[in-house]
């Protein structure tokens, strides 16, 4: 093999994954671990950090929260989101990620919790909306005599690089109440879930839906990607 990158870091944990995430990335026949180490026919463009997502918007807006001091690339892979809670999701996505390219990366994940309904529907929310349809949350609001329920999302930034024994965690909430109509215009840049037309943030009259790109700012921006910069910054 051609390129030696380093010490993937497989646990027994990630190693059906990893090698799973081998043959999509660098084929089936180019790729070896010789003696601990990840060898490859042909390596992915340099990075300073690789972002374990296929969404080209997610890059951007990644990109911009960082800065041009760090190249982000995206890096699609194949990786089970079995677990309940986000922050082990994008734990495991990161450990999977870096055993995969064995250099700096980042996962960002979110979920939609109801305190009402013992936290559903969580990690899954993308899941529950394409079975269930925005109506079915509508409702769920509506069964309140107020009309909305308590909700927050939650979003969970992690780091892994090899220097760290555990990848780094950057968690953000933005709590409010889920109402029982859509209010507001889907999609808008920065309207990132459909639940955007009926989610209120504490303190505001609005949707998110229903801000402009100004008002979003001010009152749903949240300061992981700021953590992250800052944490990066110290290395």
């Amino acid at each position: 093999m051609a390129f030696k990158l380093g010490d993937p870091r497989i646990s027994a944990e990630i190693q059906k994954e990893a090698f799973r995430n081998y043959d999509l990335v660098y084929g089936p026949r180019g790729w070896l671990l010789i003696d601990g180490s990840l060898a490859v026919e042909k390596p992915l463009p340099p990075a300073d950090l690789y972002f374990c997502t296929g969404n080209p918007g997610k890059v951007t807006s990644a990109q911009r929260s960082l800065g041009d001091k760090f190249k982000i690339s995206s890096l699609e892979l194949q990786i089970s989101e079995d677990d309940h809670s986000i922050e082990k999701i994008s734990e495991h996505k990161v450990r999977v990620a870096y055993a995969v390219v064995c250099c700096p990366v980042i996962a960002d994940d979110s979920a939609f919790v109801i305190p009402s309904r013992e936290g559903y529907p969580g990690v899954k929310v993308g899941r529950e909306l394409k079975d269930k349809g925005l109506p079915y949350f509508l409702e769920i609001a509506r069964a309140d005599r107020r009309g909305y329920v308590e909700a927050s999302f939650v979003m969970a930034l992690a780091y892994f690089d090899g220097n760290l024994e555990r990848p780094a965690h950057f968690v953000s909430t933005v709590s409010g109440r889920l109402i029982s109509e859509e209010r507001g215009e889907y999609p808008q840049p920065h309207t990132k879930s459909e639940l955007s037309t009926a989610f209120i943030i504490n303190g505001c009259a609005k949707t998110i839906a229903e801000m402009t790109r100004e008002e979003y700012d001010q009152y749903a921006r949240t300061d992981r990607w700021k953590l992250l910069k800052e944490f990066l910054e110290k290395r």
